[in-house]
């Protein structure tokens, strides 16, 4: 059948009868499809109903007019065109309504794919290769269809008590990509010999901030906070090049000499906590240590447009590189080391006469060692594109969860960035469609042909913008397959569509469960909070609460972690670990000897670092589990870009406040039992979170904090009622900004918070007043009152 753009059919001569039959076939199928996607969109499952219009228009009937209308499209002379924006599909459907939508797929599914079996069996003494691609198009709809797999002589594998069939080529790239995440998730507990560094560079002493440094065999990093910090990002940035020489190969690694590429290039790395303090360091060195090659670095105009343009300083130290970048979190510095090495190791710094791998495809490998070893994906060197306010691009998150299920999105409906397009991408033009595609790209081929990746990213060209057809002839030269061929096996993977993709982890659940009557009660409870705060309620995500399920249970069969930061972690020698589960503790916040789903909730708010990710606007989709006592939420691994308008104005609010103005019944103490402890660097006794009140706080808008100059917090027990309310005592608070944090190693930059030293008074009420310092703005006074309970005062549950 011949296709004109858009899937009109050409007019030059009637199709064969078998293409006519076959064309008939696919109808009554596209029909079936098109009557489960208006009752997914009755039902208000809009994703549900999305796919079921992507699987029309791509396999069964291009030219559907219902489908392509539904999918924002008109048809023209040239085929079908978008009619404008392309239209949302929310998910505004209540429980039920989504395990039944996602029920009847998986029957409707389980259906068309025996539909493709009869009709294979139908085709296969006459066309045996069309019978083939209706067996291929059963596996696509059911993955696990043991009968399809059989008749295409595949093989099996059994995973965790599930056998997964299929093609020789598919099983070998299921244990090539487990034995790579096991491996990477070992290193992090491989023990790696790490020195201290008592002499600091005086590029860093000259500033006055305290620093500690670390030395392994291959890096020397100086970080703020502790000194364990600085010993865990000489580990990290080890266990980088570790996983690097491995999935090179052993002589590919030492002739390309990575290892040693790390101590030629760099003399030392270090970080600061935030851009003031780089500002402060760069002053200190301008005034203080004008001859250093620092001072001389930045004395250059072009150096000082990049030191305010940059988060990062870069300079020479006699043959070597120094760099002072800014990263808040621990988690963001590995991130960064790990990038770093790989950069390096792989010749994106290349000595004379070496290839210069493709930007764009390097980009996507960087992200994919990151992801590996931290599920992060911070560190980018590539640049969105320049253009208007209303076509922004928003950066996207770091938490790769939202990326994986948005590329997933993309393949299924075929509308990630061809790889011919990825691969001409610069580092002054990256947009997220191409960061996407070559994260997810680079991690399939890694596993997919194991031997040569690496090569393919110095065969397409990288020191040119390479021609479609350049990207096409190095795919076939180095992988020895048609181009299109790899899209589409990378695009079953990414989809989430096939065996590989279900035994690795990739694919959704087959068939998702009701909600259980915890996971009810706690989204219930979560969605009150953020009622009550201002912010949109979150719906439950199957998927994501499986890994919390995972990590529930492997938290509940080892007590021995329950303290911090082990508490968010999983070691892979141990019974019941899963690499879900270990992703999704990284990004939850997590209660021992749970009282209840809802009593979580209430001692989460009732902390203040456990408090603010139960507030973030950017959160749609959670995962939550309560299991053997152990209740976990995971708000972090499906985080949102944020949101702007046509105008490119920032969405929601530029703060919000807790307690809400006019609260009543607020509790009176704190939470206890918080890790880490807000008070740890108080003496004792007033380290104790167990003797402190309700904490009140504002967390700023990630458009807001960055312009923070200055900030104070104020809170006062009013006298007398209703318009008589009066200003009374004030309470003394254990105070946290971002300039001065209450706990020196968490940061907590976009919040201003204040912990009552004694517990409030029963039903009693108060005032809160916060005074921010904006930069480029007015100053703010943000003022708020609420009413204690009259609860006693008692001990809660951990």
């Amino acid at each position: 059948m011949l296709l004109l753009a858009g899937g009109a059919l050409a007019q030059a001569s009637p199709p064969p009868v078998d293409a006519l039959a076959e064309q008939r076939w696919n109808a009554r199928l596209a029909e079936l499809l098109f009557g489960f996607a208006r009752q997914a969109q009755r039902d208000q499952v809009g994703p549900a109903a999305k796919r079921a219009f992507d699987e029309i228009v791509c396999h069964y009937a291009p030219g559907h007019a219902g489908a392509r209308k539904a999918l924002g499209q008109r048809q023209t002379v040239a085929g079908w065109k978008p009619s404008g924006s392309p239209p949302e599909f929310r998910d505004g459907a209540t429980d039920e309504q989504r395990v039944r939508i996602a029920r009847q797929w998986r029957a409707l599914a389980v259906r068309l794919a025996g539909l493709h079996r009869a009709r294979a069996a139908e085709l296969r003494p006459n066309a045996p290769q069309r019978a083939m691609a209706h067996l291929e198009r059963a596996i696509a709809l059911d993955p696990l269809d043991e009968a399809a797999h059989r008749l295409l002589g595949h093989g099996s594998v059994a995973i965790g008590g599930t056998t997964y069939h299929g093609s020789a080529a598919e099983l070998a790239f299921i244990a090539n990509l487990r034995r790579i995440e096991q491996r990477a998730l070992a290193l992090a507990r491989q023990p790696i010999r790490v020195d201290r560094v008592v002499e600091l560079p005086r590029e860093l002493t000259v500033s006055g901030l305290p620093f500690h440094g670390a030395h392994s065999v291959h890096f020397k990093v100086f970080t703020r906070g502790t000194a364990v910090q600085a010993e865990d990002c000489a580990r990290w940035a080890e266990r980088a090049l570790v996983l690097l020489t491995e999935l090179l190969g052993e002589q590919r690694a030492a002739r390309l000499a990575v290892a040693d590429r790390q101590v030629r290039y760099w003399d030392w790395q270090a970080f600061v906590w935030t851009e003031r303090e780089r500002d402060a360091l760069v002053a200190a060195n301008l005034q203080r240590n004008a001859e250093s090659p620092l001072a001389k670095h930045l004395a250059g105009q072009r150096a000082q447009l990049e030191a305010h343009t940059f988060s990062n300083i870069s300079w020479n130290a006699g043959d070597k590189l120094c760099e002072i970048g800014v990263e808040l979190t621990p988690a963001a510095m590995h991130d960064r080391l790990i990038a770093s090495c790989w950069e390096i190791g792989i010749g994106v710094v290349f000595d004379k006469g070496e290839k210069t791998p493709n930007f764009a495809l390097t980009e996507g490998a960087l992200h994919a060692a990151t992801w590996l070893l931290k599920s992060t994906a911070m560190s980018k060197r590539g640049t969105l594109p320049e253009g208007t306010a209303a076509a922004r691009e928003v950066e996207l998150p770091r938490a790769i969860g939202w990326w994986r299920r948005t590329v997933r999105e993309q393949a299924l409906a075929g509308t990630d960035m061809p790889l011919r397009d990825v691969a001409r991408q610069t580092a002054a033009r990256f947009p997220n469609a191409a960061r996407l595609k070559a994260w997810s790209f680079m991690t399939w081929l890694m596993a997919r042909h194991p031997e040569s990746w690496y090569e393919l990213l110095i065969t397409v060209p990288g020191d040119k913008v390479p021609f479609p057809e350049e990207v096409e002839k190095a795919v076939q030269k180095v992988l020895g397959r048609p181009l299109d061929d790899v899209e589409r096996e990378w695009r079953a993977w990414a989809s989430g569509r096939s065996v590989a993709a279900l035994a690795t982890g990739f694919g959704p659940p087959v068939l998702p469960e009701q909600p259980s009557r915890e996971q009810r009660a706690g989204l219930a409870r979560l969605n009150e909070v953020r009622t009550r705060a201002g912010l949109p309620p979150c719906v439950l995500d199957q998927e994501a609460s499986l890994g919390c399920v995972d990590h529930a249970r492997y938290l509940a069969a080892h007590p021995e972690q329950w303290t911090w930061p082990a508490l968010h972690e999983q070691d892979p020698a141990k019974s019941g670990f899963s690499a879900r589960g270990m992703r999704c503790g990284q990004r939850s916040v997590i209660v021992v000897q749970a009282r209840g789903a809802a009593a979580s909730v209430d001692g989460w708010m009732g902390t203040v670092y456990h408090r603010f990710p139960l507030l973030a606007p950017n959160v749609r989709r959670v995962g939550f589990a309560l299991v053997d006592g152990m209740c976990v939420l995971d708000l972090g691994s499906l985080e949102e870009p944020h949101r702007y308008d046509r105008a490119g104005q920032p969405l929601g609010p530029q703060w919000v406040v807790w307690p809400p103005d006019r609260s009543a019944d607020v509790p009176r103490q704190f939470a206890f039992y918080e890790l880490p402890n807000p008070l740890g660097d108080q003496p004792p006794p007033k380290d104790r979170d167990d003797r402190a009140g309700y904490p009140v706080s504002l967390t700023l808008a990630h458009h807001v904090h960055p312009r923070l100059s200055s900030a104070g917090i104020r809170m006062f027990a009013l006298r007398g009622r209703g318009a008589k309310q009066a200003r009374g005592d004030e309470v003394r608070l254990f105070v946290h900004t971002p300039a001065a944090p209450l706990l020196r190693r968490m940061v907590a930059a976009d919040a201003v918070f204040g912990i009552p030293e004694q517990p409030l008074e029963a039903r009693t009420s108060y005032e809160v007043e916060v005074r921010l310092r904006l930069r480029g703005a007015e100053d703010h006074t943000v003022a708020w009152r609420f009413t204690t309970g009259s609860a006693p005062l008692r001990r809660p549950g951990r």
